[in-house]
């Protein structure tokens, strides 16, 4: 077998759970993320431009405000979910690593396969983290710190090797029409 060209790890904590089902969700529910937004605003706007009972008016602002700031609350109740089923059964959070060849790579930690780059759908970055998704509901998340004093070329590997390019995670703010459209 040949020599791996690049390796990383990855020790997800109940945190990096979270900011992963979080980066997931964000990539793959842009216009319901909008949708859910759009609902909050209308409730708002209801409570203040309608002539309705003062409670009502409350309700309406608590609501739309609840909806608009737990737009990816799915994702971090799964987040959440998902580490308490691991307490509960006395598994530990998992422990990745990843070896990177010049035809596949290698994912090792609760067991081992290997992934074709061609599997590989979509490449997201953020300061800390790279996000390799084979799918709507698979993603692999690696540390950025781990992979050495290359990342540059790491990146550029990736990009060449699975014919994508790396996609900021953003702020809902920051959302393109690109980003939308899920190009």
């Amino acid at each position: 077998m040949n020599k791996a060209r690049y390796s990383c790890r990855m020790q997800h904590t109940p945190h990096t759970i979270q900011v992963m089902f979080c980066t997931q969700y964000d990539q793959y529910r842009k216009k319901q993320e909008f949708a859910i937004i759009a609902a909050g605003i209308v409730l708002v706007a209801l409570a203040v431009l309608l002539p309705v009972p003062r409670a009502l008016r409350i309700l309406l602002l608590a609501s739309g405000g609840w909806v608009i700031v737990s737009r990816n609350f799915p994702a971090v109740m799964r987040a959440s979910d998902t580490v308490e089923a691991r307490k509960k059964s006395g598994m530990q959070l998992p422990a990745y690593r990843y070896e990177f060849y010049d035809d596949h790579l290698r994912l090792s930690g609760e067991g081992s396969m290997a992934i074709p780059y061609e599997s590989i759908e979509r490449l997201v970055e953020d300061k800390k983290y790279y996000y390799l998704f084979t799918g709507p509901d698979t993603v692999m998340m690696l540390d950025r710190g781990t992979i050495g004093s290359e990342p540059e070329n790491f990146r550029k590997f990736l990009q060449e090797k699975t014919g994508k390019e790396f996609r900021r995670a953003r702020n809902l703010l920051l959302t393109t029409l690109r980003d939308l459209l899920g190009q």
